[in-house]
């Protein structure tokens, strides 16, 4: 499911929130006013501390099945020990944007 996803760093994100206000900037001087809700949505969105958690997990969950699919390919099973550390690490690294 998350193979095919990029992983998009914060500032990856600031760069596309600088390219939307460029936009939207544009788009006032020209009066146009037709996508205006939509590409406020979209700012919202980039914004919103809920998506910089969804998309840290997302990143966590990729990272997780990359290590697991590497264990089964090495012919090993993932430590548990292992795995739970780097949960907690992600889990604490997600709660800094609370």
């Amino acid at each position: 499911m998350f193979e095919n996803v990029p992983t998009v760093s914060s500032a990856e994100r600031q760069q596309v929130l600088g390219a939307l206000e460029r936009l939207q900037a544009k788009l006032v001087q020209r009066e146009e006013w037709t996508h205006s809700e939509t590409m406020g949505n979209l700012r919202d969105t980039l914004q919103s501390p809920l998506f910089s958690h969804i998309l840290t997990l997302q990143h966590s969950i990729k990272q997780l099945r990359n290590q697991v699919s590497a264990g089964k390919t090495s012919g090993s099973e993932p430590n548990r020990h292992e795995l739970t550390r780097r949960t907690n690490q992600t889990s604490t690294a997600a709660g800094k944007f609370e």
